[in-house]
């Protein structure tokens, strides 16, 4: 995935779990890093992989929701990947958009910090 993105001069964001794995994606070419499941893995995993990593962003990615965001933000991600907790198929299928709104103004507030 790293080579075709850097082929065609695209952004490469692959997943990683562990530091071994963040390092080689770089090595690679990756231009940010998709921590996951970051919330199995919580917001002190985070910043504890970011010490010796300080140069690489991280993108918290997996179980993401309004408890735990503005932590991983503080914690040094750059960027979160939410889902079930912003988009609810059901919503969708039932056209409940101004929950959905409702659901991405939370997540704005919280983070204008």
């Amino acid at each position: 995935m790293i080579k075709v993105c850097n082929r065609y001069g695209k952004v490469a964001i692959p997943g990683i779990m562990t530091p071994s794995e963040a390092v080689r994606a770089m090595e690679l070419g990756a231009d940010i890093l998709k921590l996951f499941p970051a919330g199995e893995l919580g917001p002190g995993y985070l910043k504890s992989i970011r010490s010796p990593l300080n140069h690489i962003e991280f993108i918290a990615v997996g179980g993401i929701n309004l408890d735990n965001a503005k932590s991983f933000m503080k914690s040094g991600a750059i960027g979160l990947g939410i889902g079930d907790s912003l988009v609810d198929n059901s919503l969708v299928i039932n056209s409940k958009f101004t929950e959905l709104k409702k659901r991405a103004n939370n997540f704005v507030q919280l983070l204008n910090y």
